[in-house]
């Protein structure tokens, strides 16, 4: 019982670990790490399987990578701050759900924080003085823009809404909460979830990461399919299909006609000039850099904004091939696993293949990712593994 209640207390810190020093020492996350790990060694889960052999790998050449720019000591910051803590929600993700089935506090957990995050974003879009604040609490960047463009009720479009978990991570956290949202083994209060679902969506829409709101609308509309079709007749499955189809371009057609007219940074569509120049400065390090340097690029006040190209920059040649040769296993499986599962047997894994899909496909076009030691895509990862083994689907894992 201890455990899952330091378990979502540990979900939790790692999305508002910015918020304030425990006596100016120490983050709720920081804390919550060593005592999630303490409790891995007692309940003796730590090990190291071979997906986190072939990130160290990686790690190790990052290691090198900061050691030659003569960033070591940024290097070891990081190990302690992101890495390690990954680390600690793989061991004890796997231990959760291994012994105790407890796949559904992750769930709700996210949910719970990602509803809160959905209504101070509208917060923040609506110019509620309390969201304003919460920006200030967290000392998110943007505090005073914010502030200033309510206080004189100006257009939100263009501003990217923080939350309560900050602009970037805004983006990554409401697509996966929209996805798990629409988790229910109770098909008569699914009219509740759709409610939910529609808030979260919202507030995907307001914050304004592009990205994000295609992974949050996209495995959205999958998994209401699914559920739907499944049923459903023949017949009337490729009738709500082709109807589907008709609302979706309607959508797409008066949606752009709306905010082509707006400020919004919808209206810039596929706008990649800016992001073209950040990809070749960094293209141009890496082959000028074979073992990388991500701190040294950084201090210049670059970062590549895509995973493949972070992977090398982090891990130089040899260590960004190490990382990106992992993410390519971790994604065949997740679509091998996705043809194969049923939807009626494996909701909770479909839900989480579709949380770590979205998050690789936001790292596609920011800097967040497993290169970065982003917590979350571990705690994914240790639940669809997990998740195969229980379900004993027939996928070749490491």
């Amino acid at each position: 019982m201890w455990f899952k209640i330091l378990y979502v207390i540990f979900i939790i810190s790692q999305l508002l670990y910015g918020s304030y020093y425990i006596g100016g020492i120490v983050t709720p996350r920081q804390l919550m790490t060593i005592i999630m790990f303490i409790f891995c060694i007692k309940k003796r889960c730590v090990d190291i399987d071979s997906y986190w052999r072939l990130y160290n790998v990686f790690l190790l050449f990052l290691l090198i990578s900061s050691l030659i720019t003569g960033f070591g000591n940024i290097f070891f910051r990081q190990l302690v701050g992101f890495y390690f803590v990954a680390y600690v929600a793989y061991l004890s993700t796997k231990y959760i759900i291994r012994e105790y089935k407890a796949e559904y506090l992750i769930f709700y957990t996210l949910a719970f924080v990602g509803l809160l995050d959905a209504v101070v974003t509208l917060g923040q879009y609506s110019f509620m003085p309390f969201a304003a604040q919460i920006v200030d609490f967290f000392h998110f960047s943007g505090g005073s823009e914010l502030s200033e463009l309510q206080e004189y009720h100006h257009s939100m479009d263009g501003f990217v809404m923080p939350g309560i978990v900050g602009e970037v991570m805004n983006g990554y956290l409401l697509p996966i909460v929209c996805i798990f949202l629409l988790y229910n083994k109770y098909s008569k209060f699914f009219i509740i979830n759709i409610i939910l679902w529609t808030i979260a969506i919202v507030a995907l829409f307001v914050v304004q990461q592009r990205t994000g709101f295609f992974c949050g609308v996209l495995f959205s509309m999958y998994i209401i399919y699914e559920l739907i079709i499944s049923r459903l007749g023949k017949h009337f499955k490729v009738l709500f299909f082709l109807l589907s189809v008709f609302l979706v371009v309607l959508g797409v057609y008066y949606g752009a006609e709306m905010l082509g007219g707006s400020d919004s940074r919808y209206a810039l569509g596929a706008d990649m000039s800016t992001r073209t120049d950040i990809y070749q400065k960094s293209w141009n390090y890496i082959l000028e850099n074979p073992f990388g340097g991500i701190y040294e690029l950084s201090n210049n006040g670059i970062m590549p904004h895509n995973l493949f190209l972070n992977a090398m920059v982090y891990g130089g040649y040899l260590g960004g091939l190490a990382i990106i040769f992992l993410i390519f296993i971790q994604l065949k499986i997740c679509v091998i696993t996705l043809f194969r599962l049923s939807i009626k047997k494996h909701l909770a894994l479909l839900m989480f293949i579709l949380a770590w899909l979205s998050f690789f496909i936001c790292s596609l076009a920011h800097n967040l990712s497993i290169v970065t030691g982003d917590v979350h895509v571990w705690i994914f990862w240790a639940a669809i593994i997990c998740l195969i083994e229980r379900y004993n689907i027939k996928t070749k894992v490491l």
